[in-house]
């Protein structure tokens, strides 16, 4: 997710992208809860299995609820975030959700995450030998990005991150054009603007600072 998934798109779309909005200090990690919970889709702690890469690993207390933990930390301030698609009314926001395939892991709701990772995509981390991940469709990625960047814009940090986000939907939607997959994103943006208001004011905002 995020920019983990965005440094994996060269390799998806054939086409080197910039480094200038490659860099982070954080792994997003989504996923449905209840397609988890239908298929029977679990694993041993998370924590533990972050401890066999690096063993400083922390879980931090939710601010709303001390026993869930949606966000994991190493010594260095590398952060994991645990994601959770909303679906529903807005009295989840700000509520961990349980994710039964990770194991002592919940995940914070979050609007738009439903549409993002609907229809994932096979690629390949460049760490290595290479290292399959799931990431999420790119021209779902560029217009997501697009919507939340008009979110991120209460503080400096989240300004920059705003800007960040602006930057990296830019560079795939030209990429998209460039190796001739724009018939794909017209059909994702239509599938986002048929989503309702909220949607397309957020389309229509985040396609302004393009």
């Amino acid at each position: 997710m995020g920019t983990i998934a965005y440094q994996t798109y060269s390799a998806l779309l054939g086409m080197e992208l910039s480094n200038r909005a490659a860099a982070t200090q954080d792994i997003d990690i989504a996923q449905f809860p209840s397609i988890a919970l239908a298929v029977d889709d679990k694993m041993e702690s998370f924590l533990d299995t972050l401890g066999k890469v690096d063993p400083t690993f922390r879980a931090s207390s939710h601010v709303s609820n001390r026993v869930a933990s949606t966000v994991f930390q190493n010594a260095t301030g590398f952060r994991v975030d645990i994601i959770a698609a909303q679906r529903g009314s807005n009295d989840q926001i700000g509520k961990p959700i349980g994710m039964p395939a990770l194991a002592g892991a919940s995940g914070e709701p979050l609007r738009f995450m439903d549409f993002l990772i609907r229809k994932p995509h096979r690629s390949v981390s460049l760490h290595g030998s290479g290292i399959a991940v799931t990431v999420p469709e790119p021209e779902r990625f560029a217009i997501h990005k697009m919507m939340i960047a008009t979110r991120r814009l209460t503080d400096t940090a989240g300004r920059l991150k705003s800007t960040k986000d602006i930057m990296q939907a830019s560079e795939i939607i030209d990429a998209v054009a460039m190796t001739g997959r724009n018939q794909r994103l017209h059909q994702v943006l239509h599938e986002a603007l048929q989503r309702g208001p909220k949607w397309r004011i957020a389309i229509s905002e985040g396609t302004s600072r393009l």
